[in-house]
């Protein structure tokens, strides 16, 4: 009895420390179901970071487009400022040849103005020769009326051969004069609106001189743009080499870490499929555990209400014992009592009384037999259960420890994925920053 009491205790002390392990289990569990739930918000953020990341991308690929749209704009503006340059390029040159020939013409009329004006002058002095009268000498007088009567007489011939007379040759001078005044009024409008023209063309040879000016700074200037368009067409060539290369390795690296990422997944899956198994069975151990308890408590109701029968049958075997002394001492008062002659009377009446207790004694003999043999049963079970129960308890505590080894390798790879995760993360961002700038 004290064996089983201390196996008894043994067992409760067992089952206080599998309950405690398996709270402690439960506990694990609840942190490892707590893990989960961080890792699948972690995930998620990763995810949405993701999407973040994915529409920095695309706008920085859009203002790289536009900003690629307005370059070739402004390469076909300084194309076509270059076409423009090079159409008033020859013009400039047409100009030049229209100039040439203006000049010529300029110095043609100049030499014309020239002539006239020599011959404007001989005209006049003409005209001064003829107005100018000179004093004349007495015999010069006579010598010309001589000459006069001859010229009269000679004229008057002629006037009868030609009949012409002096007023039609001075009418006639008169005319030529008027022509030729007219001719010279006609000559000087015509310089005078030849030097206008003449000015006009010194201030259009100006303008333009200094419309050749501003066109050759323009020229240089879009010279300067256009070998700096050049060069940042090269440089966003390079560029654009450089980031089709970045791209393609960090596609590549990409597709590398979603292919690992996406075997670690599987591979975290499992151990967690692994794990959700071993909880299922932990629960259907600590389910077991419960029906186990319930059996433990059945026990122990079943073992206290042994131990109350056990109580009883000592206090029959007390009531036994006072019933036998009292026998006793009533077989020794009557023997006392009654005579030797009176024996077989004693011996019939002892033998009378023992036949009629017996049946009793020997049916509560073998009550106590049979629950003795019912409590040995039960105790042989009870420790067969609570060895069984040791050996499953002893087992769900190596597979705690075998999850507990799960979850930290899991916890470990998680935090390592994690890790590459923020690396890779950074990195991209930096190939990003670096092909943005």
């Amino acid at each position: 009895m004290d064996n089983f009491i201390e196996q008894f205790n043994i067992f409760e002390s067992r089952t206080d420390e599998n309950k405690s392990s398996l709270e402690a289990s439960q506990k694990i569990n609840s942190m490892k179901e707590e893990l989960i739930r961080k890792l699948k918000e972690e995930l998620e953020r990763y995810k949405t970071s993701e999407t973040e990341r994915k529409q920095k991308r695309e706008e920085a690929e859009r203002r790289r487009t536009e900003l690629k749209g307005k370059l070739s704009a402004n390469i076909t503006q300084a194309k076509t400022l270059s076409g423009q340059i090079d159409e008033l390029e020859s013009q400039r040159v047409s100009q030049a040849k229209t100039d040439q020939e203006i000049h010529a013409k300029v110095s043609n009329l100049r030499e014309q103005i020239s002539n006239v004006e020599g011959k404007v002058k001989e005209l006049r002095n003409d005209m001064n020769d003829l107005q100018q009268h000179e004093p004349i000498d007495p015999r010069v007088v006579s010598g010309v009326h001589t000459m006069r009567e001859s010229i009269t007489n000679e004229l008057a011939a002629r006037r009868d051969s030609f009949d012409l007379t002096l007023a039609e040759v001075m009418e006639e001078i008169n005319n030529r004069l008027k022509e030729l005044s007219s001719r010279i009024a006609d000559i000087t409008m015509e310089i005078e609106g030849n030097s206008r023209e003449l000015k006009d063309l010194e201030i259009q040879l100006t303008e333009q001189n200094e419309v050749e000016q501003q066109l050759e700074y323009i020229s240089h200037k879009l010279e300067e743009k256009k070998e700096q368009y050049l060069q940042e067409e090269m440089l966003l060539k390079e560029l654009e080499e450089g980031m089709d290369k970045k791209k393609k390795e960090a596609a590549l690296n990409l597709e590398t870490m979603m292919k690992e990422y996406e075997q670690r997944i599987e591979d975290l899956n499992a151990q967690l499929e692994c794990c959700q198994k071993a909880n299922e069975e932990i629960k259907t151990e600590v389910e077991n555990m419960k029906e186990r308890e319930c059996f433990l408590n059945i026990y122990k109701e079943n073992s206290r209400k042994i131990e109350e029968k056990h109580r009883k049958l000592a206090a029959l075997k007390e009531e036994l014992e006072e019933l036998r002394k009292d026998i006793t001492e009533k077989q020794e008062k009557l023997t006392e009592r009654i005579s030797p002659k009176h024996g077989l009377l004693h011996f019939s009446m002892t033998s009378l009384f023992f036949s009629l207790q017996n049946p009793k004694l020997v049916q509560l003999r073998q009550d106590v037999e049979s629950k003795k043999r019912a409590a040995d049963k039960d105790l042989e079970n009870a420790k067969v259960q609570i060895s069984d129960l040791h050996d499953k308890m002893l087992k769900a505590d190596a597979d705690i420890l075998d999850l507990q080894n799960k979850n930290y390798e899991i916890e470990g790879e998680i935090h390592l994925v994690r890790l590459q995760l923020s690396t890779k993360a950074e990195e991209l961002v930096a190939a990003k920053v670096h092909l943005i700038f």
